[in-house]
């Protein structure tokens, strides 16, 4: 498989995964916040296939979520194990959904950060 066609691939599974994320935030206590980002990280990562999105904006948006993920590191850190995040569906404690929030945002900056590498190289090759 070709690395362009290895990318579309892995993109086209990114924006799947986002969408999907944003869809299932409707019984999150703040749904539209959280719909929202998701649904950023979705265009973005769709617009990655077009030449016209802005190169920096996934990093942008991975400072944001890297951002966002930290300021949620002290509610976390020492209050929830890495198996009460994934024991349950339903929401235990804070700790367990502020975690959960936490790992969702370090997914949406690593895959930013991917894009903004590859759409860079590919920028500089041309």
């Amino acid at each position: 498989m070709k690395t362009g066609s290895r990318f579309k691939l892995y993109n086209g599974f990114m924006v799947g995964i986002f969408l999907l994320s944003a869809l299932v935030q409707y019984n999150d206590p703040d749904p539209l916040l959280w719909i929202v980002i998701y649904g950023i990280a979705a265009l973005v990562s769709y617009l990655a296939f077009s030449p016209r999105l802005d190169k920096r904006l996934p990093l942008y948006l991975a400072i944001l979520a890297f951002g966002w993920a930290a300021f949620h590191l002290p509610d976390v850190w020492g209050k929830v194990t890495l198996g009460e995040i994934f024991q349950s569906i339903e929401m235990k404690t804070i700790a367990v959904e502020k975690a959960r929030e936490m790992g969702g945002l370090v997914i949406i900056a690593s895959w930013m950060l991917y894009l903004y590498s590859h759409l860079k190289k590919t920028a500089d090759n041309n």
